[in-house]
């Protein structure tokens, strides 16, 4: 279930896809959570990309295994349903799980950071920002409890990457979380410098 193709594994595909029941099946069966991609991001980045929040929820929640002696029936009825992906990524988490004995391993505990960083030390925060995803965005800030003002290697942090995307209900957001308007990038602006540059001020 950890095989690559690519660099890439089954749960990194079925995250950046936005594939929810994929991505649970997939879990329960015993899918690695911290395996990194050949750029190094980890699930939770490819759910960033992939603008799933109820993907990132059910990524850092905890382990759970699939026991063999109990139907896969929350997605095997959804696919007799014909239900479409859409609403199944509305619905709730818990569902998928429904009917499944859950088993924690602490001894093997793969429950990824929230603030885990890639190869260009973006945390999943950066590229939800960096996709405008506003309610992704909101769900890493107010339900999984990310850092608002980590940097990645060009020193800029996601306040600085919502400038950069002239969006401004990012970048309120952003600010109500406490996004630190004092740290500088690389090229030594803070966000303030960075958004008189752009105009955005």
């Amino acid at each position: 279930v950890n095989a690559t193709f690519a660099g890439t594994t089954a749960l990194h595909a079925a995250c950046d896809a936005g594939h929810l029941a994929c991505v649970s099946v997939l879990l329960q069966f015993g899918a690695n959570r911290q395996l990194r991609d050949g750029c190094g991001n980890e699930a939770v980045h490819a759910a960033a990309q992939g603008g799933n929040a109820s993907i990132l929820r059910l990524l850092l929640a905890p382990r759970q295994r699939c026991d063999p002696s109990r139907s896969l029936s929350p997605v095997t009825d959804v696919e007799n349903s014909n239900q479409s992906e859409v609403n199944l990524a509305d619905s709730d988490v818990g569902s998928l799980v429904e009917g499944i004995r859950t088993i924690n391993f602490s001894e093997a505990d793969d429950t990824p950071d929230v603030n885990s960083r890639n190869a260009l030390r973006q945390t999943p925060l950066h590229l939800a920002v960096s996709r405008h995803d506003f309610m992704v965005v909101q769900c890493l800030l107010e339900e999984l409890n990310a850092l608002p003002s980590l940097q990645d290697c060009d020193g800029d942090t996601p306040l600085h990457d919502a400038i950069a995307g002239q969006n401004a209900r990012l970048v309120e957001l952003l600010l109500r979380h406490n996004a630190d308007l004092t740290i500088t990038n690389n090229s030594g602006q803070n966000p303030l410098h960075y958004a008189t540059v752009l105009g955005e001020v």
